[in-house]
């Protein structure tokens, strides 16, 4: 038989669950009352705000042993009318107030990926992720669209105005669009005169006039052309003329620092009713290059729209979202296909070109002409290939891979400026498609001298 305790060493013992001290005291490691309602108020109240204001039912006591279920509903009841008394006191004191407003936004997102082919879009040039990003798209033979170099761009280098010459009267030789392969010389002064009148000539607007393209060097401001053009460059290491990862700064001789050279590209734009005819018709180019649109002229309200119609479908939501964005000024519409496609988008060509000629229709160009929107779309439907639409505002460089090919349309005219570089991942291009076969014979060697220039920096750093 159990011997009984006495009433002292009753109030000695550690009290039981349930039981209280003599004393009034809580006990050891248990919480005060008043402290576990303003607990489990507190928590009510953000289950009440958690989803947008829209109160949350309360979740009742489970109890982790076994115990009489008439105990856990009394827990229950008390615990729920406590948090419920707590709430409506609070509300009549206006303690529960509505959601705060979100704060102040937070950075904006430095890059996004377009749909549908994953396309790089970097939106700030000097961001630190931007080299990892562009890696991992450019070796996969991806074009990447960079944007915000205006902030960067001096626009009186760039401006028609600094192009035409202070003195006198110079002759230049441009393109004319509408006759491929024709070359006219013309005064400097004309010239300009239909780049800045060329929007809003009736004319033109109905599909006539001239069509015209300039590719010319940096000028008499050259220097100062070239600095700020090298300041502005993004991800300057591969494309600038001293980057560490262009390959193009070991090649030798004249020819390669000329066909190196940045070039200066001035177009007329292209009116909806000619929307066959390319500015820069489909190309493969053996280097990468870099191509920025420094100046826009103002076009007639509407003829962006009526051009880009039939590219809608092709065109990421969030490039077509800038077409609504009264600041931005749309340039160009370019369209890049993988190198890998090139061969049977030259194959389609050859074919469509023979359909052509057999039906008695007008000689058309041979391979090398623009797309237009049924070639494009007979290419997709024939042959599976399609590639990336692009719309290109003011500010804006498009870096293209070696190999891809491309072609660009002007919505309005524009002055753009090309830059030529050579990427350790498609330096190979050189060899097979470059238009002089001094710089292919070169390749060895220039990638001989990097190699030894790598291993001269890592023997510094030891």
């Amino acid at each position: 038989m159990a011997k009984p305790t006495s009433p002292g060493t009753s109030r000695k013992r550690a009290p039981r669950g349930g039981q209280h001290r003599q004393d009034g005291r809580p006990p050891r490691g248990s919480v005060q009352t008043a402290t576990l309602c303003d607990l489990l108020a507190s928590t009510a109240l953000k289950l009440c705000l958690g989803q947008d204001g829209v109160r949350m039912a309360f979740a009742p006591v489970s109890p982790t042993l076994p115990s009489d279920n008439r105990l856990t509903s009394i827990l229950d009841s008390i615990i729920a009318r406590v948090v419920e008394k707590k709430i409506q006191e609070r509300q009549v004191g206006g303690e529960l107030s509505p959601p705060s407003p979100p704060g102040p936004p937070g950075p904006p997102a430095s890059h996004c990926i377009l749909a549908p082919k994953g396309l790089l879009w970097l939106h700030d040039p000097s961001h630190t992720s931007n080299y990892k990003l562009f890696q991992e798209h450019w070796q996969r033979g991806q074009p990447v669209l960079v944007s915000g170099l205006q902030k960067r761009l001096e626009g009186r280098l760039w401006g028609p105005e600094s192009f035409c010459p202070a003195r006198g009267e110079q002759e230049v030789e441009v393109t004319n669009l509408r006759v491929p392969g024709r070359r006219v010389r013309m005064s400097s002064r004309e010239f300009w005169d239909g780049f800045t009148a060329g929007a809003a000539s009736s004319e033109l607007e109905q599909g006539g006039g001239d069509l015209l393209k300039l590719e010319t060097g940096f000028g008499d401001m050259e220097l100062c052309r070239a600095t700020n053009l090298s300041a502005s460059l993004p991800l300057p290491e591969y494309c600038g003329p001293t980057g560490h990862l262009n390959l193009a700064t070991h090649l030798r001789g004249q020819r390669a620092q000329h066909w190196l050279r940045p070039r200066v590209c001035v177009a007329y734009g292209v009116h909806p009713q000619d929307r066959s005819i390319g500015t820069k018709n489909l190309t493969v180019e053996a280097a990468d290059s870099i191509s920025i649109l420094v100046h826009v002229e103002e076009g007639l309200p509407g003829r962006q729209d009526l051009l880009l119609r039939a590219d809608v479908d092709e065109m990421d939501p969030e490039l077509q979202g800038r077409l609504w964005d009264g600041a931005s000024r749309p340039g160009a519409l370019w369209h890049i296909f993988q190198a890998k496609d090139a061969g049977r988008i030259r194959d389609f060509l050859e074919k469509a070109y023979e359909d052509q000629n057999q039906e008695g229709a007008a000689p058309t160009e041979p391979p090398g002409r623009y797309l237009d929107p049924s070639l494009r779309r007979r290419l997709r439907e024939e042959c599976g290939v399609s590639g990336w639409t692009l719309l290109q505002f003011l500010g804006d460089a498009v870096l293209v891979p070696a190999g891809a090919p491309h072609q660009v349309q002007t919505l309005s005219s524009t002055i753009s400026v090309e830059q030529r570089f050579l990427s350790p991942e498609n330096a190979a291009h050189l060899r097979d498609q470059s238009p002089h076969p001094q710089l292919g014979a070169q390749l060895d060697g220039v990638i001989f001298s990097a190699v030894r220039e790598a291993l001269g920096v890592l023997r510094g750093c030891r």
